[in-house]
């Protein structure tokens, strides 16, 4: 016998006529319900809400009053109820393109569904699904769920819920060029129309028969259908549908040869689509106007506006894939936390059962206490391995995010390298920005790596400290000058601030120095959507710790943390706030900060007032060193001085032939000259004909005749002078190989690539300095 289900309340059949007047009484009518605990009515009340947001088009709205609609039919008990909140916060995410929580959310639905006998609510779930295949794409999916609903339905049952589902039939069927299957849907869906009362849902069908209409040519059917769709949209102030009717009456005209009017209907359908924030349809607009002839003036400004509602898209998506691998990487701990507990579990009940045998035992004969000591022996072996086996599951994960932030790196380095190449070869051209745009993305990719190679070197302990002798006033200044245009564009005033008596040349690791401050500068612009961001530097009165008390201080005006998100800031994948996920990066930054901190001696911590901003702040113990002494980047001016000194031949080798394009078109550039090799043999045939100045090499070449350390130790036999440097996406080991000179770090950028060829181009005019510096037979790394 089927599930009795709740009557939706009044308001949500008002809904859809009046959506905006519902939404409008609803908060005083959910006060009263929640102050005399009624969550059945709290429930009853979401699902109207959530109908009227769908009405309009708000599809955020409509997501989280679906969910509230569950949370409070779960307390009343009412799995129907619950279930329906459930498909619409699954709509609301599929509409807004975030399709992991809504097949998620989904997946939750159908569970509840399994205890119940409801086929309305069976094909409401069918209909979402469909919904959800036709958005990504898989059209036959689609249809295939679209009927699955049907058939869950009686004939005479649920007539809006047939009419969506021969709709959506309808419109997958369009997509795999069904055209006549299509017509006959829509045909059903039409005819079920007179016996409800949904004008949305009849401007959801017009559109169908509108796009059907435009692929069969038949303009007249098309132009009234607009007609119609914008008279609903009207009725319901539904910005989306307008949109809908306007580009519904714009391509009609287009196809009739009405270029003019075609546009005007086509731009008014875009500023609609602006005004509710809808990028794809946005997009889909202007693609349509790009391809329309006789474009005219316009032309330009349309395709740089495509072009941003692209590049606004590509970031959305690059959110929701770095929030996928977040959940997937608490997926994965949450296994390997259930696996440890089992584990645990496991030994437990053994203990127990080990101590039971004993007692056992002294009651007994003396033979069963040598049973006990092999049932303990047992028992300690099985908690080795488990133990054992959990330590390598540990293992597994830091490698992985070290190869993971190798062959990130790999690509990278010929994006970044080609990237550099490009902007200096021709800085007026039209496609700088284009190529500027290209290296952004490949830098924040780059970080990326970086954050989870720090991540898996953090975890297994293996990352340390570097001091050098670093110009502090200098790192506070090129600090400054990297954040000041980020700061410039999104409208926020960049301040920094350093007091007198702070110390110009200290002793510490420059390079995780900067790697924080710019990770706090980065976080606070990130989120400061008005005021300014403030770096302050100071030193705090000596104490008798020793050293000199420096104190790092970053503060901004954004919107502030409360006390329970203050408490997980510093963890690892860490992402605070419902607006986070629409925010780039995968929540590493703070949580590495955090530890390179403690590495240096000092402590991060964070304040924070809701709606007033937070400050970040840090006390380092520095020890000054001697003025006479100048950090070794200060010395690259000197070095590229000589760039034009000397000649340059350079030995390039690598298995992938676009690293080597890259090697040779950077090289070639900043005035060397470039022999390439694929093969070990290759280059040690090379390098007996001649005598180069630099042999560049990755050390994971591809078959197993592919030993490039062997080659570099046979440098000094076969190439003479030749400086050895390895080229690769892992970071390097604290004592380089045996042969090799330099180690870097892909992807290497165009100033690192000039600085090498200074550095070749010195050695070259100083014949004594080069051989003595390649007689080492093993050096530490520089």
């Amino acid at each position: 016998m089927a599930q009795v289900l709740h009557p939706p309340h009044p308001l949500e059949l008002e809904a859809l006529h009046a959506p905006q007047q519902v939404i409008e009484q609803l908060p005083d009518l959910l006060g009263v319900a929640r102050d005399q605990e009624r969550p059945l009515d709290v429930a009853l009340l979401q699902l109207a809400h959530a109908n009227a947001c769908r009405v309009i088009a708000d599809w955020r709205c409509q997501a989280t009053a679906g969910a509230q609609a569950a949370e409070a039919a779960q307390v009343a008990a009412a799995p129907d109820l619950e279930i329906r909140g459930l498909i619409a916060e699954a709509r609301g995410y599929i509409a807004l393109s975030d399709y992991t929580p809504g097949e998620q959310t989904l997946g939750v639905a159908e569970q509840l569904l399994s205890r119940l006998d409801a086929p309305v609510l069976a094909a409401d779930v069918y209909l979402a699904y469909a919904t959800l295949s036709y958005r990504i794409g898989k059209f036959s999916l689609s249809v295939e769920y679209a009927d699955k609903g049907l058939q869950a339905l009686p004939a005479d049952l649920a007539m809006p819920m047939q009419v969506r589902l021969w709709r959506s039939k309808a419109e997958a069927q369009i997509e795999l060029g069904e055209l006549a299957a299509a017509n006959d849907a829509l045909t059903e869906a039409e005819a079920r129309l007179p016996r409800i009362d949904d004008p949305k849902l009849e401007a959801e069908v017009l559109l169908g028969e509108a796009r059907l209409a435009r692929n069969q040519g038949d303009i007249e059917t098309q132009t009234t259908i607009g007609a119609r769709i914008l008279r609903l949209a009207g009725t319901l102030s539904n910005a989306q549908l307008s949109g809908q009717g306007h580009e519904v009456l714009g391509l009609a005209s287009l196809q009739s040869g009405q270029i003019e009017s075609g546009q005007q209907s086509l731009l008014q359908a875009l500023t609609d689509f602006r005004q509710m924030g809808l990028l794809r349809d946005q997009h889909r607009v202007l693609a349509e106007l790009l391809l329309a002839e006789g474009s005219g003036d316009q032309r330009q400004d349309w395709i740089e506006h495509f072009i941003e509602i692209g590049r606004a898209i590509s970031r959305h998506e690059q959110a929701v894939a770095a929030d996928d691998f977040q959940e997937h990487l608490d997926y994965a701990r949450q296994e390997l936390s259930l696996q440890k507990m089992e584990v645990e579990a496991e030994l437990q009940a053994e203990r127990e059962q080990h101590l039971q045998d004993r007692l056992h035992a002294w009651m007994a004969q003396t033979t069963l206490f040598g049973l006990f000591t092999l049932s303990l022996l047992g028992g300690l072996m099985l908690q080795r391995r488990h133990a054992r086996q959990l330590a390598e599951a540990v293992q597994f994960r830091q490698r992985a995010l070290i190869q993971t932030s190798h062959e990130l790196r790999h690509p990278l380095s010929g994006i970044v390298g080609l990237s550099d190449l490009l902007l200096s070869e021709d800085p007026d051209s039209r496609q700088q920005p284009k190529v500027a745009s290209i290296r952004l993305a490949a830098k924040q990719l780059q970080e990326l790596a970086q954050d989870l190679l720090d991540r898996g070197r953090l975890e297994g302990g293996h990352l340390s400290l570097r001091p050098e002798v670093v110009d502090l006033p200098e790192l506070l200044e090129r600090t400054r000058e990297l954040h000041e245009s980020n700061a410039r564009g999104r409208g926020l005033t960049l301040k920094v601030a350093i007091s007198e008596g702070l110390p110009r040349q200290i002793w510490i690791d420059g390079t995780r120095l900067a790697q924080v401050i710019n990770n706090l500068l980065g976080n606070s612009l990130k989120f400061t959507e008005r005021g300014s961001v403030e770096l302050s530097v100071r030193r705090l009165p000596d104490t008798s710790k020793g050293g000199i008390q420096v104190q790092f201080c970053v503060s901004d005006t954004g919107p502030g943390l409360s006390p329970e998100e203050l408490k997980q800031l510093f963890r690892p994948f860490a992402k605070l706030r419902a607006g986070a996920r629409h925010q780039s990066g995968a929540g590493l930054g703070l949580s590495i900060s955090h530890e390179l901190v403690a590495l240096m001696g000092g402590e991060l911590k964070a304040s924070s007032v809701e709606g007033q901003g937070t400050t970040f702040s840090f006390v380092l113990s520095l020890s000054e060193s001697s003025p006479g002494t100048a950090p070794a980047h200060l010395a690259s001016a000197s070095i590229m001085a000589s760039r034009f000194l000397a000649p340059v031949t350079a030995v390039a080798l690598d298995d992938d032939p676009d690293v080597l394009l890259v090697h040779q078109a950077v090289l070639e550039q900043l005035g060397a000259h470039v022999r390439t090799c694929t093969t070990v043999a290759e280059a040690r045939e090379l390098l007996q004909r001649i005598t180069p100045n630099l042999l560049l090499t990755d050390l994971e070449l591809g078959g197993p005749d592919q030993n490039s350390l062997a080659l570099c130790a046979e440098v000094d036999r076969l190439g003479g002078r030749a400086r050895v440097v390895v080229i690769s996406g892992h970071p390097p080991p604290d004592q380089l190989p045996a042969g090799v000179d330099e180690w870097l770090q892909k992807p290497v950028s165009m100033s690192r690539w000039a600085m090498l060829l200074a550095h070749v181009r010195t050695l070259a005019l100083k014949p004594d300095e080069a051989i003595s510096e390649q007689s080492r037979p093993n050096k530490s790394r520089p």
